[in-house]
């Protein structure tokens, strides 16, 4: 009955953050990125000849518009507009309504939700003469909305399908900013069959009747927009019943590898390795790779990186020299958490002073309890010293205190036993 597709959090022109130097091709190529995967968003809507496009929220990047992200936003949904394809847009915190924007002439069938007074806004969709859906949706006049805007939406009786559509903020601890924030259980009292979410750049389907999705940003933008980005495709039934697929789009990928260099001892072998390792094969022949590298296990090379530490970014270098254009692998970063080459599980039982320490290393680990006494010992961390601040997050994790443990025992390890 209906077919359509969503996304949200385009930020066309956004910058690509963590990458220390480029090439003139790769500068060229990751500032592209954003709008070439928007773009394979509009060449999917017209190969699988969607009725529509919605596009939850956060189309720029900031407040202050960039003109030449406007102009080919505007240029990519006249192709939609051409072909007889809707579009259908509410902003978001990124792009507010009271943000600074072009004067520009939209397409014929592009419908911008821009109520300032933050009303829902109610537009069917007919087809043949027919009324398939009602497309709901609040945009954000200003950035700082904070009040529960899925509590403004409420379906009609007797309504044909109806679809929300909004930028929010669903549950706690996603890793953004609260802005609407509200629950899953808000937005099944509005009684929408499909909700057309924004916000959350990581795709997730949050429930599946009423089907709620985020599809998150089409394109990652850092190390931690890591793996496949894209937008969902849905099929609606005679029946009602939602099919949603996700089709990737991203042109660079971000992607994390982990590399075992137990039984690495040359500095030629490793730089061997890492090339070896990352050299992924292509998806297609548009997709390029941006790799972030973390060298694990217990190896002789231990010694090396500890007092050579600018060999990670010597390596990196020459590996990234290779570098011939698009499609594209560039290293990113080398992680070291290498580790001195002893067999742990044989000195631990040594009855003496490291065997005593590796002990007592092994038993924070594994107690609850120990984790919390060392989060109250780093507490001050936090609050007294400015510098601390600047690289710690505001609430060390259990996994963080972990990490500082294992490099904790590979430091200890190395001043106290000689032969390491």
């Amino acid at each position: 009955m209906l077919k359509f597709i969503h996304t949200a959090d385009l930020h066309l022109g956004s910058p690509f953050s963590g990458i220390k130097e480029f090439n003139e091709r790769l500068a060229s190529a990751l500032f592209e990125a954003t709008f070439l995967a928007f773009n394979k968003i509009i060449d999917l809507c017209i190969f699988h000849h969607v009725d529509f496009l919605l596009i939850a929220g956060d189309i720029y990047d900031s407040e202050d518009r960039n003109i030449r992200a406007q102009l080919k936003f505007r240029d990519a949904l006249s192709r939609l507009s051409e072909k007889g394809i809707y579009t259908y847009i509410v902003h978001g915190n990124h792009d507010p309504l009271n943000g600074w924007s072009a004067t520009l002439k939209w397409p014929k069938h592009v419908y911008i939700f821009s109520d300032p007074n933050l009303n829902v806004e109610k537009i069917p969709y007919i087809k043949n003469g027919q009324k398939l859906a009602h497309i709901h949706g609040i945009s954000f006049p200003q950035k700082n909305i904070t009040e529960n805007l899925a509590k403004r939406f409420k379906r009609e009786k007797g309504a044909p399908f109806s679809i929300g559509l909004l930028h929010c903020n669903i549950g706690t601890n996603t890793g953004h900013e609260p802005y609407a924030q509200s629950s899953i259980e808000d937005l099944i009292k509005s009684g929408m069959d499909y909700w057309a979410l924004g916000h959350i750049h990581k795709p997730q389907i949050l429930k599946e009747n009423p089907t709620i999705i985020y599809p998150g940003n089409p394109q990652g933008r850092d190390p931690g927009e890591s793996g496949e980005r894209g937008c969902y495709l849905i099929e609606v039934d005679n029946s009602l019943r939602i099919k949603p697929q996700f089709i990737p789009v991203d042109r660079i990928r971000w992607i994390h590898r982990d590399i075992d260099i137990t039984k690495i001892d040359e500095e030629d072998e490793l730089i061997n390795l890492i090339r070896n390792e990352s050299n992924l094969p292509y998806l297609d022949d548009e997709l390029s790779y941006i790799i972030r590298i973390k060298l694990l296990g217990r190896s002789p090379l231990y010694k090396q990186f500890l007092n050579y530490p600018d060999m990670f970014d010597a390596i990196q270098e020459e590996i990234n020299q290779e570098f011939q254009g698009l499609p594209f692998i560039w290293i990113e970063r080398i992680e070291n958490e290498v580790k001195p080459p002893i067999d742990i599980s044989s000195r631990i039982k040594a009855q003496d002073f490291i065997g005593d320490l590796l002990r007592l290393i092994e038993e924070y680990k594994k107690n609850p309890s120990n984790l919390e006494e060392l989060k109250s010992l780093l507490a001050p961390l936090f609050s007294n010293y400015s510098k601390a601040r600047s690289i710690l997050e505001d609430e060390v994790e259990d996994k963080e205190i972990l990490a500082m443990l294992d490099k904790a025992e590979a430091y200890l390890i190395d001043a106290l036993i000689e032969e390491v």
